[in-house]
């Protein structure tokens, strides 16, 4: 019979033999409870084993389980031919139990950094993206149209694949396979003539605005950025400590010339030439060579995000922004495919030199693995 101080509080432990959780892991979960709540003392001596599961009506395998977990994790001590103690470390210190009346609890809000403490209070709202498909929703696909039997079929022959490949850590700038189908699709479709090297796969457009930011930016250089724009790119750069330098925009695109009065010194411009959000117009190709001429003469980068850009619609189907253009080592290129939000990635093609500091991220993207296949095959355009 458990006759120690603790005893009744063991007895109390109620072990729900139908639940999907293992009985170990009731009881592990129980004890630790008890342990970090005060309900034993530090160096209090717990039941032998034995008397504990005749108590609890448990086996004894599973009451040595828990107690060599409890002692693993720090809580518990295990002295031979003594029994098994509550460790003496949490005489230091433990956590103090939560208050019963949770009206009585002080929210303290997480102390930030100062960067972005700073950037929280320039930040715009911004709501939660479209989500559900309807009449003149922007940003979402047609999800009816969405070839979703074909997809299945091309993601499951790729998860057939080598396993290393699928399920270990992959190349950090993306999957090589997908980076050269999407520079062949970009050369043939876009006349975007690029090295894979030169293509960052990226969890979409967000990411990449931040990803750009934190490697080209110093806290407090200028950027120039269209106004009205695009508020999530917006807060990426904010939060990367920008300072941002809102320049005009007209039918042609950002006013290059009212951006030089404003700020001739700056390190990024962020801009939407395919279309413009929000406004839609399309950058004029004298407004494009002179943001390309006032980026090379401060040595700055201009961000292109290609928004809307599959949408171009033209009798010709080009895009004024790329055949033929120049294109400076300082330019890097946000391309978002159409396709679903949730399991597609987005792109950025940019010069590898800064873009292989990137990827000490080490951040991996699994939802884009069946992509290759159906850009090979042409159906994608």
């Amino acid at each position: 019979m458990v006759k120690r101080a603790g005893g009744s509080l063991l007895l109390s432990i109620k072990i729900d033999r139908d639940a999907h959780q293992p009985v170990s892991t009731q009881l592990c979960v129980a004890l630790r409870e008890m342990i970090l709540t005060g309900g034993f003392l530090p160096g209090e001596r717990l039941p032998a084993s034995r008397t504990l599961a005749r108590e609890l009506g448990l086996s004894r395998t599973t009451i040595i389980e828990v107690f060599d977990r409890l002692v693993s994790e720090g809580l518990l001590e295990s002295r031979t031919g003594a029994g098994t103690f509550v460790s003496s470390v949490l005489n230091a210190s433990r956590p103090k139990p939560a208050a019963p009346d949770a009206s009585s609890v002080i929210h303290t809000a997480p102390r930030l950094s100062t960067m972005m403490a700073q950037a929280v209070s320039r930040f715009g709202e911004r709501k939660r993206l479209p989500h559900v498909a309807r009449a003149f929703t922007t940003a979402l696909p047609a999800f009816d149209a969405f070839p979703m039997s074909q997809w299945s079929r091309l993601s499951a022959k790729y998860l057939r694949g080598v396993r290393d490949d699928i399920l270990g850590y992959g190349d950090p700038a993306g999957s090589s396979q997908l980076r050269r189908a999407l520079a062949s699709h970009l050369r043939v479709n876009r006349g975007i003539t690029c090295d894979p090297a030169q293509i960052f796969i990226v969890g979409g457009a967000q990411q990449a605005f931040h990803l750009i930011g934190s490697t080209l930016l110093n806290p407090g250089e200028n950027v120039w950025f269209e106004n009205p724009g695009a508020i999530g790119a917006r807060n990426s750069l904010i939060a990367c400590g920008a300072n941002l330098v809102p320049v005009p925009v007209d039918t042609e695109g950002l006013q290059v010339e009212t951006a030089l009065r404003l700020s001739p010194r700056f390190r990024l411009a962020f801009v939407t030439p395919s279309h413009q959000q929000p406004m839609g117009c399309v950058m004029s190709l004298a407004r494009r060579f002179a943001l390309l001429h006032a980026a090379q003469q401060c040595g700055a980068w201009v961000i292109e995000d290609d928004y809307d850009g599959e949408f171009f619609w033209r009798p010709t189907a080009t895009h004024p922004q790329e055949r033929g253009h120049p294109r400076p080592g300082n330019l890097c290129r946000n391309l978002q495919q159409i396709s679903l939000p949730s399991a597609a990635p987005g792109l950025f093609v940019g010069a590898t030199s800064p873009g292989r500091h990137l990827w000490h991220h080490d951040e991996q993207f699994f939802g884009g693995c069946a992509i290759p296949h159906p850009v090979h095959r042409g159906r994608v355009h």
